[in-house]
């Protein structure tokens, strides 16, 4: 288990990484706060990071480069059959999963999307500041996990984004009942930030630095 003194010293040591994993929840709670960014925002925001997980996935099978030369060559040969096949699985995947969003927005909980530009700069930039977010942890993954079977890696963000897509829905559904949706959908915007933090913190300590 991490001692404080072993969290202070990582957060001095990778405060450039630890920026990078907050700034798009950042962004998103100033935006909710005093923008009055709204869930549907919320909601497809969350789908679009999870597109984006998808995308560096598909880069790290890509380049996953075991140091053994027999397990290299073999996942050579796996790569031409479980990229294409991740990405047809996780494009199906994302397809439905955005449209039961849709579907829970607009029928469970009488939500209408209507589009706004003036809120839009917000949502880009939390998107734009995503993908240097994973892109900073791609970065990390070429430096130290390369030597990784592609086959693991191919499940990696599934139980990441179930879990976190079922915390947010399950917010979301409180809204309906009782209310308070600033409060509610800033709260779901700070535990997303913790649960990012986590996962970064049980990168570094699988990496071992």
């Amino acid at each position: 288990m991490a001692s404080m003194n072993d969290i202070s010293t990582w957060l001095k040591e990778d405060a450039l990484s630890i920026l990078f994993v907050l700034l798009p929840s950042l962004i998103l709670l100033s935006a909710v706060l005093f923008q009055g960014l709204d869930a549907t925002y919320v909601l497809l925001i969350y789908w679009a990071e999870s597109a984006i997980i998808g995308i560096y996935t598909v880069l790290k099978m890509l380049t996953a480069r075991p140091a053994d030369p027999v397990k290299r060559v073999m996942s050579g040969f796996m790569k031409f059959f479980l990229t294409p096949f991740f990405i047809v699985h996780f494009g199906i995947f994302m397809t439905v999963h955005l449209i039961f969003i849709v579907a829970y927005m607009t029928s469970l909980l009488n939500i209408q999307f209507v589009w706004n530009t003036s809120l839009m700069i917000a949502p880009i930039l939390c998107i734009v500041a995503m993908f240097f977010s994973h892109g900073f942890e791609f970065a990390g993954f070429l430096r130290k996990e390369r030597d990784t079977d592609p086959s693991k890696i191919m499940f990696t963000p599934y139980p990441r984004i179930i879990i976190m897509q079922f915390i947010i829905i399950f917010g979301f559904f409180l809204l309906r009942f009782i209310g308070l949706t600033m409060v509610l959908v800033s709260g779901l915007v700070v535990i997303k930030a913790v649960v990012d933090m986590a996962l970064a913190w049980r990168r570094r300590a699988a990496t071992g630095s």
